[in-house]
């Protein structure tokens, strides 16, 4: 509570969805490009999509208007090597107007006694834009001693759609049907453990799950496979717009200048121009990775492939999320792009996390569903 006014943190209920939707548009991120987020029709698309069990947490005022939330999602992942249960938080907002009243501190505390209630030992993770130094300095807690613990760094490789000359491989590249579910759930249960915070997903779980997502469907994934036929890795390139969708309100002097200049040679390269202000961005997602991670080379047919398979849709950009100590990011060496990172933490609703090391493996990180 502050002096002034009060407010009450609940669980939000289907009825809460229109009130969220504006509070995302409400909370636009500014940087060099500053962007503005839509989730409509459906704010809990998302969070539905990003565990096996949801929970959105808001803050509500005396007045009945609802000026913050902040989603935890149920998991079983691989971590450690071993399959066990874990929580992630994100969806943190306060709308500007509400800020510096201690919300955000309020909706921490309730999301900590929500994890808390259900395994004080169960590990939660968190993630930060770079940069983003009111959340930091709430990380840090009031004591200036932080409970979180930073796991990883996870780079975002932003990359331009045009086109590019192949890299010689002797790999088969094809997109995925149903028929292939089997065999790609089967790879992925064998290189989820060596990543740290991968999901569990067993052929049912990915064919529920594709059938489940916006925009995404069997031709969206794209298959290696090495010449004896077996599969290599796969990866899905994702188009949003069916759950979110993200508008331009304004570049910076420098990013103006950019666009200027991307824009007149995009056509050249069989690129889509850069929006205008107040324009959306179609911008497509990887979601699904899985490579070995002494297999870069992989990463690189199927992300190649992937870029020309949408160059013709529109889109201006594909992007992919790596822990900056994942082997597989040198599949990028070369390749133009715009990068931004994200720092993961953990802790436990008891406090630090006192489990197995998390930093002896790359973290596995779905930045779609952030």
């Amino acid at each position: 509570m502050s002096v002034g006014f009060s407010w009450l943190v609940r669980s939000a209920v289907p009825d809460d969805n229109a009130a969220l939707l504006d509070l995302v548009e409400a909370c636009p991120v500014k940087a060099a490009f500053s962007l503005r987020t839509s989730r409509r029709p459906d704010f809990f698309a998302l969070t539905r999509l990003g565990g096996e069990w949801s929970r959105v947490l808001v803050v509500e005022t005396a007045e009945g208007a609802l000026v913050g939330c902040v989603a935890v999602l149920g998991r079983q992942c691989w971590i450690g090597g071993v399959l066990r249960p874990s929580l992630y938080a994100g969806d943190l907002r306060v709308h500007p107007a509400w800020r510096g009243r201690g919300l955000s501190d309020a909706l921490v505390s309730a999301a900590t006694r929500l994890a808390a209630d259900i395994d004080p030992d169960m590990p939660a993770m968190v993630t930060v834009l770079a940069g983003n130094r009111a959340m930091r300095t709430l990380l840090a807690g009031k004591s200036g001693v932080s409970s979180f613990l930073h796991v990883a760094t996870v780079r975002l490789h932003t990359l331009p759609l045009v086109r590019r000359r192949n890299s010689p491989s002797s790999l088969r590249l094809s997109t995925a049907g149903p028929q292939d579910a089997g065999e790609m759930a089967a790879l992925w249960s064998r290189l989820a453990p060596r990543r740290q915070f991968t999901q569990d997903r067993d052929e049912v779980a990915f064919s529920e799950w594709i059938a489940s997502a916006p925009g995404l469907d069997w031709p969206s994934y794209r298959l290696a496979r090495r010449p004896d036929g077996s599969l290599a890795g796969f990866l899905a390139a994702w188009d949003e717009r069916g759950c979110k969708e993200t508008t331009v309100l304004e570049y910076s002097t420098g990013a103006a200048a950019f666009r200027a200049i991307y824009n007149v040679v995009a056509p050249a390269l069989g690129g889509a121009p850069l929006p205008r202000r107040g324009e959306p961005v179609r911008a497509l997602q990887v979601v699904h990775l899985c490579v070995a991670p002494e297999e870069p080379d992989t990463l690189r047919a199927l992300l190649l492939a992937a870029a020309e398979g949408c160059r013709g849709l529109g889109a201006v950009a594909l992007t992919i999320g790596l822990d900056v100590i994942d082997p597989t990011a040198r599949a990028l060496a070369g390749i133009p792009a715009i990068t931004t990172d994200v720092e993961a933490y953990v802790l436990t609703a008891g406090g630090p996390w006192r489990g197995p090391p998390l930093k002896d493996r790359p973290l596995h990180f779905e930045i779609a569903l952030a």
